[in-house]
């Protein structure tokens, strides 16, 4: 289907000729986004197709990514009992909605659609083999104005169509031809007119047409080949006239009138002293954005208008979604460059009423003014409506810095293996369960209270300094600035000794390890300078595996340091980790020392000290 003047029955949609990447897929017009394609009522006066003949396949080329959700269909069929049902199929079309630029031609077998993609309960009622017969196909589509969905050679068939598409040697969104229309003005004088849908600049308009062969009389030159050619273009660019001599004869071809270029320059802008400028062909999405971005101006409602020509559009604007009163935008427009009809370009803004916001159906609190210096009121909402302080209430609320808690100072101790706080201040009370203490994220749960001081015991966590913040749920957040410091400490590490290789598993116990590997990440154990493998962690306990000695100091026996670093934090453990040749393991003997390179054989290591278990050892 390509005559815009023909439609399907119930067909929505626009046919464009005009727009960015709008160019059929085949001749002159595209078909816009429609919604419904088809629309009959299956009575006797318009009968619905039948999908098993005349609409068996309906075939379409689409482009676009607007599309989604396949294709629905209404068919009308019968059941097992004789009845005709109507029901609504939903179709997946694979590939639509997906190519923003590249055209796809494909058929749709409708029969074959409709009996694998029916409902499971149409299934159970359906009559096999009784005729279904087509009453709507609509294609759904995102409203976006920045998603294209188009279509073109629409068509319903008892065959499958094949169109091969063969691509404009010239594709280009900015020479687009609406027409080119033939009068014959004498036996030897003919007038062609061209007219474009498409606006071009004084660079691209169209110039005087040629004689393939042919000289031109009016040139002078010795060029010849393409560098003739390229003269020869030149000079029909520049000139409305061109005599040709071609084949014993003369062609003259003038030029009778041309088209005006495109618009040129800019207009700008102006908003509370701030001026963007912006050129007139500007898409109403990138006018939206200045007005966003630039004038922050977040809820303008642009307009989009344009009649498929480029030469007939239009932008405006409105405050949809702005309460109150706006200032005016100025507009000017004096430096954009007009080669059409005289006043074709116009522009404006102006006030059609004064903003303001809206209150449907105000509540109390709107007739309701606090006196200017009072104390805040508490209100309270039910379903909307306003709550009265009756019965001489006093509803006013006041801020009492007397009243405010305050924190002052803290304390640590460690008990049964836990940490506990003992947070010093003012305004306390001396109900534990009236408080919530932070500790840099960590809980810190109350025991005991005084009016002055707060017992808590901290949750488990790694070293580090942490801000407290402390709440008494009947008073109030506390006032003040505390930092609590958790120290890391290495009680012990076991054993003391092991291979010059590395390779031991040492056991580090303390307080302020992390407790996950991943919070280790940013942390580190070291054994004589150099990393231990970290294999397990609590906050207590830490598992890591040396490294080897370093090359530079190895000897039979060394000393090294055992350091963890927390948070920034580092401590030393109080005994040292020595490096013990004799727990090296040693080789001493390989047999074979040879063997073939298809391997299989078996080799002996005869050596000491290979019974030490560790999860690295592999020959």
């Amino acid at each position: 289907m390509e005559d815009p003047d023909y439609k399907f029955d119930g067909q929505g949609g626009q046919y464009w000729s005009y727009g960015i990447n709008s160019e059929p897929f085949c001749g002159k017009t595209v078909l816009s986004k429609p919604y419904g394609l088809l629309r009959l009522s299956g009575n006797w006066d318009q009968p619905g197709l039948e999908i098993s003949s005349e609409a068996k396949f309906f075939c379409f080329a689409h482009k676009g990514t607007a599309f989604y959700n396949g294709i629905d269909i209404y068919v009308q069929y019968q059941t097992t009992h004789w009845q005709t049902w109507r029901s609504w199929v939903n179709v997946p079309v694979e590939g639509l909605g997906e190519s923003k630029d590249e055209w796809t031609y494909q058929c749709i077998d409708m029969e074959e659609a409709f009996l694998n993609n029916k409902a499971s309960w149409i299934t159970h009622w359906y009559r096999e083999g009784s005729p279904v017969q087509l009453l709507h196909l609509n294609m759904a589509h995102d409203t976006n104005t920045r998603k294209d969905g188009f279509l073109d050679e629409l068509s319903f068939g008892s065959k499958e169509n094949t169109i091969e598409r063969i691509a404009p040697a010239f594709a280009s969104s900015t020479g687009r031809m609406e027409e080119v229309i033939v009068n014959s003005t004498s036996a030897d004088s003919v007038e062609i007119e061209f007219n474009p849908y498409t606006c071009q600049t004084e660079e691209e308009t169209f110039s005087l047409m040629g004689v393939v062969g042919g000289t031109i009389d009016e040139m002078t030159t010795a060029a010849t080949g393409a560098d003739l050619m390229q003269e020869q273009i030149a000079f029909l660019k520049s000139n409305d006239k061109a005599t040709f001599s071609v084949g014993g004869g003369k062609v003259i071809v003038e030029r009778l009138s041309k088209e005006s270029p495109k618009m040129e320059g800019t207009f700008s802008l102006t908003l509370e002293g701030k001026t963007v400028t912006a050129e007139p062909y500007i898409e109403w999405y990138n006018l939206q954005d200045i007005f966003e971005n630039e004038f922050g101006l977040m809820g303008v409602e642009m307009g989009d208008h344009h009649w498929d020509t480029c030469y007939k559009f239009s932008r405006s604007w409105t405050y949809a979604y702005i309460g109150g009163d706006q200032p005016e935008i100025e507009l000017d427009y004096s430096n954009v460059i007009n080669y059409g009809e005289a006043d074709s370009v116009r522009g404006d803004a102006w006030t059609s009423r004064d903003g303001g916001v809206k209150i449907i159906q105000p509540g109390g609190d709107f007739f309701r003014q606090p006196a200017e210096g009072s104390d805040p009121q508490v209100t309270v909402w039910v379903n909307g409506f306003l709550c009265l302080c009756a019965g001489g209430a006093d509803c006013s609320f006041s801020y009492d810095s007397s009243l405010t808690p305050t924190i002052l100072g803290v304390t640590d101790t460690l008990v049964d293996g836990s940490i506990e706080l003992t947070i010093t201040g003012t305004g306390f009370t001396t109900d534990a369960s009236d408080f919530t203490i932070d500790v840099g994220g960590r809980n810190c749960e109350a025991t005991v209270a005084t009016s002055s001081s707060v017992t808590c015991t901290l949750e488990n966590g790694p070293a580090g300094d942490f801000d407290i913040t402390l709440w008494v749920q009947s008073r109030g957040q506390a006032s003040g600035s505390v930092t609590f410091t958790l120290s890391l400490t290495v009680d012990s590490f076991s054993p003391s000794s092991g291979s010059v290789g590395g390779g031991t598993t040492l056991t580090i116990l303390g307080t302020g390890f992390p407790n996950t590997m991943d919070e280790w990440e940013s942390n580190e154990v070291a054994v004589g300078g150099s990393s231990c493998t970290i294999t397990e962690t609590s906050y207590t306990e830490v598992k890591c595996v040396t490294p080897k000695e370093s090359t530079s100091r190895r000897r039979k026996r060394a000393l090294a340091d055992l350091t963890v670093t927390v948070n920034g934090q580092t401590v030393s453990a109080s005994g040292q980790y020595n490096y013990d040749a004799s727990s090296t393991p040693t080789i001493t003997t390989l047999d074979p020392v040879t063997a073939t390179p298809m391997g299989g054989d078996t080799l002996t290591i005869i050596g000491t000290t290979f019974g030490y278990e560790s999860p690295f050892n592999t020959v």
